[in-house]
């Protein structure tokens, strides 16, 4: 898995070791390898070379995504003591503008419920009404039911569980034993198909993450309890949840009309 005089292989067994997702550690991968196809020696890297490679990323996520999996690899190379250089101490952070909440409309979620296949409308179901990240759905396997809760393996390993509906039980109930969604190679789907999957049912450039967004808004407006929204989404910090939930216009007009 080397690539020129990137250890890849022992980047990705340090990453292993310190439990990070497989997802996680193909990421990583995938863009250490982009940027080794223009730079074979790790060591001559300078801070301009990062800096122009993350200037190219499309979006800024993307770019501050990227920088991360060089910064690590390379504090891993100065740990086993590879190098004593770090070319991405030389580079300024990636400033992420603060997204706005983008949930999926309600006409478009439920249109897509109608048209959509069992596997499929199974999918809308758990990201539009249980808030399931692509990754989380993409690993769901019918022992994680348990009566009319799911265990949820998240981000970083952290597991939480959410509560289904009762049309999510009925359908759960109808699936094998297994992994709920297979992949063709006997394992779990990859998140990347399940992602696409939704995405084309929705249509119209409406993502899978939109569901997310969706489910947040919805609970949040039916509860008024940031907390319980937070724990529903698996997110770290209320902070990531406040940017998920869109209230529209009408509570800001309601704010002035009360301060006037």
């Amino acid at each position: 898995m080397s690539s020129g005089g990137w250890d890849l292989d022992g980047f990705a067994t340090d990453l292993a070791a310190r439990k990070q997702s497989p997802g996680t550690v193909r990421l990583r991968l995938a863009h250490l390898r982009r940027f080794a196809a223009g730079h074979p020696d790790p060591w001559a890297v300078t801070g301009g070379d990062v800096a122009a490679h993350v200037a190219g990323c499309r979006s800024p996520e993307y770019a501050k995504s990227v920088r991360s999996s060089l910064s690590a690899y390379f504090t891993w190379a100065v740990r086993r003591g590879a190098t004593e250089h770090d070319p991405t101490q030389r580079t300024e952070r990636v400033r992420v503008p603060r997204p706005q909440a983008r949930p999926c409309p309600e006409g478009v979620y439920k249109r897509a419920l109608l048209a959509a296949d069992g596997q499929v409308a199974l999918m809308l179901l758990l990201m539009g009404q249980s808030g399931l990240r692509c990754m989380e759905v993409a690993r769901l396997h019918t022992r994680d039911a348990d009566g009319d809760r799911l265990l949820v393996a998240g981000k970083g390993g952290h597991a939480r569980w959410v509560a289904l509906s009762p049309e999510v039980r009925r359908r759960l109930a109808l699936v094998p034993a297994g992994w709920v969604f297979p992949g063709r190679d006997g394992g779990p789907m990859r998140a990347g198909s399940v992602g696409r999957k939704v995405a084309a049912a929705l249509g119209g450039g409406w993502t899978a993450h939109t569901l997310r967004h969706r489910c947040g808004t919805t609970a949040y407006a039916a509860t008024g309890d940031l907390i319980a929204v937070q724990q529903l989404l698996g997110h770290a910090s209320v902070a990531t949840t406040q940017r998920y939930i869109g209230s529209g216009f009408d509570p800001v007009r309601a704010a002035v009309a009360a301060c006037s």
